[in-house]
């Protein structure tokens, strides 16, 4: 879907984090993008996971996965299935 990076990079600013380095591939329909963001000391998981839903929630994301190094080890898996949430 056209403007997708857009709308990722904007919910990143919203959510008050740096992207460091981003990297977008895609194949036919489907694209990936993987973003290594700006983690201070203040920055929370909450806020990280906060981020996830909304990126898993624009309209053409079919799943997200965020990595955890310094603040949490944890899964970070959510999906967007018809409109809900899931993680």
């Amino acid at each position: 879907e056209p403007g997708m990076l857009a709308k990722i990079t904007e919910a990143c600013a919203t959510h008050g984090l740096n992207i460091l380095q981003q990297i977008n591939n895609s194949r036919g329909g489907v694209a990936y993008n993987v973003l290594d963001l700006d983690a201070t000391e203040s920055d929370s998981v909450s806020n990280f996971k906060d981020l996830q839903q909304t990126v898993t929630m624009l309209d053409g994301v079919l799943n997200s996965r965020v990595i955890f190094s310094k603040l949490q080890a944890g899964k970070g898996f959510a999906r967007n299935v018809d409109g809900d949430y899931i993680c």
